[in-house]
C-alpha cells in the first residue's frame, strides 16, 4: 500500500560548501555511491522475491496513522461513503477526518465492518466488494459481485460469513476469513437491496425489488419462508439486538414489525411521504429509527412502537442511518452529501460532517451492535450431563440482575435498574417454565417443556451441563439454602433430587397422581415442600427425603408454594383462587386469603418476610402484610394472567410477568411501576432475581 504524507519543510537551508573543500569530499562520495548501489540492488532483490497478496489500490489510501490504531476499538471509527466513490474514515469521538479509502469506478452503495472490527468491506456500482484490513487500511482482496451493482453487504455475528447482494438478484455467501465463495442464493425478480443476519447468526433475511423478504436458514442457507412487503420494493431490513424482532421497510412508506421467531406480522408503522430507505435499532433495542425520501428520521420506542420524535434531515432523502455500539450517538446521511451526528439520548444535533461530491449512501460504525451467539449445548453422557468446555465469557452482573423466560424458549438477562438487556441464553425451541439461581448466585438453572434441566455459569452464561428432567415438561425447581441440593419436578409427577454441585442424581420422591407444579425449601433446608395437580401439599424431611406429612389443598390443583424467610409460615395457592397460610412448624391452617377471579399462579415473600405477593389468572398482583395477612394494595397487570412474581434481595424491587409477554418492574416500597421489559413471542412463565452483591 502506498502512503503519502504532506512534504515536510526544513526550518533552515543548509549552507553550500566552498568550492575549495570539494576535493576533500571526493573519496567519500565514491564510497557513498558504492554503498547506495549495493543497497539499491539488495532492495530490488527483496521486492522481487517477496509475496504480494494484492496489488495496491488504484489511488493512494490516505489515513492519519496516529488514529489508525483506534480502528480496533468498537465505536471509535465511523465510515461514510457515497456517490463520489470514496469511503471516509472519521474518528468516532471527535468526528475528525482520519482518512479515506478510494473505490474504483462509480458510487459506493454499501459498507460493513466485521464484528471484531478487523475487516472493512465496501461495495458499489462497479459490482466489486473490496475487503480492507481495518487496522492498516490495506486492500486485501476484491470480490466479484456478478452483473451490476452490489447494493448490500453484511457479516454474521461470528464474523465467519460475509454476504453480498445486488442488481443481479443473487445473494452470495462468502467465507468471512478466506473470502472464498461458498454458495449463491437465488433471489426473486429484480435486484436485492437489503440483507441482515439475526444476532445468533442462524437466520438471514434478503429483500429487494420484488417486495418480498426471504428468510433463510443461516447455517444451511435453506429458504425457510417468504414475507410479503406491501406495494413495491423492500429497501431496508434489520433485526433488533436479541433477534426476536425483524423490521422491513420500503417503497410503500410503511415499516413492518415482525416476530423474529414465528415471522408473524405484529404491527405496521406509518412513514411519511415516499419510500423508507433505512432502518436501525440502538444496541439496547429500545429505540428504532426509520428514514427515507421525505428527509425525516423518525425515532420510535422499540418496545411499544410509539413515535417519540422526528429529526429533520437536510435537503433531500435520508439514505442511511446507524447507531454507534454504545447507543449514545446516531448518524443520519443522505442526498445532500452530509452526515449528521445526533445525541442518541436527547436526539440533539451535535455536528454535521461534510461528504464529497454527491449523496452519502452508506454509513457504519466499527464494533458489534448485537451479541455473538452463545456456545453450542454439550451432548449428554450416561448421566445426561457433561461439563462444558472453555472459559466463561464476560461476567454477568450479579447485583440485581433479573432473568426472564417463557414460551419462546429464550432466557433473557436484564439489568434490573437500567432496563438494559444484557444478553440472551438459548434454551431450545420449547417453552421454559422454571428458573432458579443457587444461593451463591454463580449458577442459573432452567427447566421447561423439553424435559431438560440446564445449568448455566451465573457469571458468564456458559452452559455447564444438562440433566434429563424426566418424562415430560419440568415445571418447577429449587435449591436448598446451602446450594448443595437441587430439586426438580414436573409433568411425570416425580420429584428428582440432585447434587447441587455435580448434577449427579441422588434420589426420586413419588408424588400423587398428576404433575408436580411447585417445590420449595425452607430457609434452613431441613424441610422440602412439593405440591401439584392432586391438590395435596407434601412435607418432606429435607435431609432424608422422608415424607413427614401432607396438607390438604382445596378442591383443585396447587400451583404455588412459598416459605417466609423465618420458616415459620408456609403459603400454598392454586386453582381454587384461595391462598392458604399455614403454620410452618405445626402445619396448622392459620387463615385463608381470597384471590380474585380464577386461580392463583404465583406467590412469594420479600427478604424480611413482612410482605407477601400473590398473583394469578385475573391479572392483578396483590400485596399483603406478611404478618397480619392484611391486603395492603393491588397492582394492575397487563392483558391476561400473571404467571410469575419475584422480589429482589433488598426488597425494593418487585417483578411480575405473564401472558402478555412483558415483565413489569415495580418499586417495592411505593408499588409504583418503574419500567416494563419486553419479552419475545408468547407468555413469560418465569422470572428470578440474582441479588447476590459482590
Amino acid at each position: 500500500m502506498a502512503t503519502s504524507f504532506p512534504a515536510s519543510r526544513d526550518k533552515s537551508t543548509p549552507r553550500t560548501p566552498a568550492r575549495g573543500n570539494a576535493r576533500q569530499w571526493a573519496p567519500v562520495a565514491v564510497v557513498l555511491c558504492g554503498v547506495l548501489l549495493a543497497v539499491s540492488t539488495l532492495v530490488a532483490w527483496v521486492l522481487a522475491t517477496s509475496p504480494v497478496d494484492e496489488p495496491a489500490p488504484p489511488a493512494a489510501t490516505r489515513i492519519d496513522h496516529r488514529l489508525a490504531a483506534r480502528l480496533a476499538t468498537p465505536g471509535d471509527t465511523l465510515v461514510t461513503a457515497g456517490a463520489d466513490g470514496v469511503a471516509r474514515l472519521w474518528d468516532g469521538h471527535s468526528d475528525h477526518l482520519a482518512g479515506s479509502l478510494p473505490g474504483d469506478h462509480g458510487a459506493i452503495t454499501a459498507v460493513a465492518f466485521d464484528p471484531a472490527g478487523d475487516t472493512l468491506v465496501t461495495a458499489g456500482a462497479d459490482g466489486v466488494a473490496r475487503v480492507f484490513d481495518a487496522h492498516t487500511t490495506k486492500l486485501v482482496r476484491s470480490l466479484p459481485g456478478g452483473h451490476g451493482a452490489i447494493n448490500a453487504v453484511t457479516f454474521n455475528a461470528a464474523g465467519d460469513t460475509l454476504v453480498t447482494a445486488g442488481a443481479d438478484g443473487v445473494t452470495r455467501i462468502w467465507d468471512g476469513h478466506s473470502d472464498r465463495l461458498v454458495r449463491s442464493l437465488p433471489g426473486g425478480h429484480g435486484a436485492i437491496d437489503a440483507v441482515a443476519f439475526n444476532s445468533a447468526g442462524d437466520t438471514l433475511v434478503t429483500a429487494g425489488e420484488d417486495g418480498t423478504a426471504r428468510i433463510w436458514d443461516g447455517h444451511s442457507d435453506r429458504l425457510v419462508r417468504s414475507l410479503p412487503g406491501g406495494h413495491g420494493a423492500i429497501d431496508a431490513v434489520t433485526f433488533n439486538p436479541t433477534g426476536d424482532t425483524l423490521v422491513t421497510a420500503g417503497a410503500d412508506g410503511v415499516t413492518r414489525i415482525w416476530d423474529g421467531h414465528s415471522d408473524r406480522l405484529v404491527r405496521s408503522l406509518p412513514g411519511g411521504h415516499g419510500a423508507i430507505d433505512a432502518v436501525a435499532f440502538n444496541s439496547a433495542g429500545d429505540t428504532l429509527v426509520t428514514a427515507g425520501e421525505d428527509g425525516t428520521a423518525r425515532i420510535w420506542d422499540g418496545h411499544s412502537d410509539r413515535l417519540v420524535r422526528s429529526l429533520p434531515g437536510g435537503h433531500g432523502a435520508i439514505n442511511a442511518v446507524a447507531y454507534n455500539p454504545a447507543g449514545d450517538t446516531l448518524v443520519t446521511a443522505g442526498e445532500d452529501g452530509t452526515a449528521r451526528i445526533w445525541d442518541g439520548h436527547s436526539d440533539r444535533l451535535v455536528r454535521t460532517l461534510p461528504g464529497g461530491h454527491g449523496a452519502i449512501n452508506a454509513v457504519a460504525y466499527n464494533g458489534l451492535l448485537q451479541a455473538a451467539p452463545a456456545p453450542a449445548e454439550p451432548e449428554p453422557t450416561d448421566y445426561g450431563w457433561q461439563t462444558g468446555p472453555g472459559p466463561s465469557s464476560s461476567p454477568l452482573p450479579v447485583s440485581d440482575t433479573v432473568v426472564t423466560a417463557g414460551e419462546d424458549g429464550v432466557v433473557r438477562v436484564w439489568d434490573a435498574h437500567s432496563e438494559r438487556l444484557v444478553r440472551t441464553l438459548p434454551g431450545s425451541d420449547a417453552p421454559i417454565y422454571a428458573l432458579a439461581f443457587n444461593p451463591a448466585g454463580d449458577t442459573l438453572v432452567t427447566g421447561g417443556a423439553d424435559g431438560v434441566v440446564r445449568f448455566w455459569d451465573g457469571h458468564g452464561d456458559r452452559l455447564v451441563r444438562s440433566l434429563p428432567g424426566g418424562h415430560g415438561a419440568v415445571y418447577t425447581l429449587a435449591f436448598n439454602a446451602a446450594g448443595d441440593t437441587l430439586v426438580t419436578a414436573g409433568d411425570d409427577g416425580v420429584t428428582r433430587v440432585w447434587d447441587g454441585h455435580s448434577g449427579q442424581p441422588v434420589r426420586t420422591l413419588a408424588g400423587g397422581p398428576g404433575a408436580v407444579n411447585a417445590v420449595t425449601f425452607n430457609a434452613t433446608g431441613d424441610t422440602l415442600v412439593t405440591a401439584g395437580q392432586d391438590g395435596v401439599t407434601r412435607i418432606w424431611d429435607g435431609h432424608s427425603d422422608r415424607l413427614v406429612r401432607t396438607l390438604p389443598g382445596g378442591h383443585d390443583a396447587v400451583n404455588a408454594v412459598a416459605f417466609n424467610p423465618a420458616g415459620d409460615t408456609l403459603v400454598t395457592a392454586g386453582r381454587d383462587g384461595v391462598t392458604r397460610v399455614w403454620d410452618g412448624h405445626g402445619d396448622r391452617l392459620v387463615r385463608s386469603l381470597p384471590g380474585g377471579h380464577g386461580s392463583v399462579r404465583a406467590v412469594t415473600f420479600n427478604a424480611t418476610g413482612d410482605t407477601l405477593v400473590t398473583a394469578g389468572e385475573d391479572g392483578a398482583t396483590r400485596i399483603w402484610d406478611g404478618h397480619s395477612d392484611r391486603l395492603v394494595r393491588t397492582l394492575p397487570g397487563g392483558h391476561g394472567a400473571i404467571d410469575a412474581v419475584a422480589v429482589n434481595a433488598a426488597g425494593d424491587t418487585i417483578a411480575t410477568a405473564g401472558e402478555d409477554g412483558s415483565t413489569r418492574v415495580w418499586d417495592g416500597h411505593s408499588d409504583r411501576l418503574v419500567r416494563t421489559l419486553p419479552g419475545g413471542s408468547g407468555a413469560v412463565e418465569a422470572v428470578v432475581f440474582n441479588s447476590v452483591t459482590r
